[in-house]
């Protein structure tokens, strides 16, 4: 994973400055990544990419099973 670097920063197709957000999907549970900050509207570019790694499956199973008992 490459450090973040603020000279660098990433920018979508629309060329607007993307934040760093994180998936708290069952699939990719507490997984960073760039996004288009007009995403789900229209004419918004839809880029996408991911910042961390994949983790392993187990990882996934013990961290959706934390998120169950904490938020039912």
């Amino acid at each position: 994973m490459e450090a973040f670097n603020a000279n660098n920063l990433q920018r979508c197709y629309c060329n607007e400055v993307v934040g760093l957000t994180t998936a708290w999907t069952p699939k990719n549970p507490g997984r960073r990544f760039f996004g288009c900050r007009f995403y789900g509207k229209p004419g918004a570019c839809r880029f996408f990419k991911w910042y961390d790694e994949e983790i392993p499956e187990r990882s996934k199973e013990v961290i959706n099973g934390l998120l169950r008992v904490l938020f039912g």
